[in-house]
């Protein structure tokens, strides 16, 4: 799966520091983990990462693409 992200791209994102899901775009690519810079996180984990955080991230970690249609609520 990590031959078919995208740098710039975002996507949805839970590692086993957050305890909700995060919306972060890629910023780069390595053979077994991305880099990804936090663009949105809920509450409950805003105290320990702030937006533009950058976070390691493994393939399993990441969810799915996020369209320009996504709604932070």
């Amino acid at each position: 799966m990590l031959e078919d992200l995208v740098i710039g791209k975002k996507y949805e994102v839970k590692t086993k520091d957050f305890q909700r899901p995060f919306v972060g775009e890629i910023k780069e690519i390595f053979e077994d983990y991305v880099l990804v810079e936090v663009e949105h996180c809920e509450l409950i984990d805003q105290e320990k990462f702030k937006d533009k955080a950058i976070v390691k991230a493994q393939q399993y970690d990441i969810k799915g693409p996020v369209d320009e249609k996504y709604f932070f609520s």
